[in-house]
């Protein structure tokens, strides 16, 4: 019997096709935080997170307001999971200020237990912040007895989406020292209106 030249190599394709890994998911959480707030556009809760998936997290905060961390300070703004479990994987974090980065990091490998994704993250150097950024891969994933899916949830906490006791702290923007230059020029104006005062008299 025959056998059609293309049976081999189209079978072979097949094989090779069945072992590559679906195509990874990126999701997105976007949250600005006023000191009292949260408010958020994200639409991710409630999907089912693979192996191979990425979550971004951005939060902002409003106004001129901003965040004050220091150096190697745990701070910790999770993602919530409907499901108890180990969750490994990679991440990366950025703070920023005006939309320049301030400071950044990274982990390999990193387990994230029972119902979250993403462990601590720490800045390298003492920083403010207005905008922080984290993105997680998911390369291992071990549920607990009883769950078989893996589903997102929103932020971990609420209204501060950063966990209270790994918490930066939140500065209102009418509280930032006024510029040195500023200051100075005040003085001057104020002496010269007295020295003015003392000369008419």
């Amino acid at each position: 019997m025959k056998r059609n030249i293309f049976t081999i190599p189209l079978t072979a394709l097949c094989a090779v096709l069945a072992t590559l890994p679906a195509h990874a998911t990126t999701f997105t959480y976007d949250y600005t935080y006023d000191g009292t707030l949260l408010t958020t556009n994200q639409t991710a809760a409630g999907s089912l997170f693979s192996i191979g998936d990425i979550v971004n997290l951005t939060l902002r905060t409003a106004n001129n307001d901003y965040w004050s961390a220091t150096a190697g300070q745990n701070l910790w703004a999770p993602i919530g999971v409907d499901e108890s479990g180990t969750r490994t994987g990679d991440a990366t974090w950025s703070f920023l200020m005006d939309g320049l980065i301030m400071d950044s990091d990274s982990y390999a490998g990193q387990d994230s237990q029972y119902v979250h994704i993403v462990d601590f993250t720490n800045p390298t150097t003492n920083v403010n912040f207005d905008e922080f950024k984290w993105s997680f891969t998911l390369t291992n994933l071990v549920l607990d007895p009883g769950n078989t899916t893996n589903t997102l949830g929103n932020i971990f906490a609420q209204p501060n989406p950063f966990q209270s006791n790994y918490s930066p702290n939140y500065v209102k923007g009418n509280s930032v020292p006024e510029p040195t230059s500023l200051a100075l020029l005040g003085l001057g104006l104020a002496g010269l209106s007295f020295a003015r005062r003392r000369k008419s008299v």
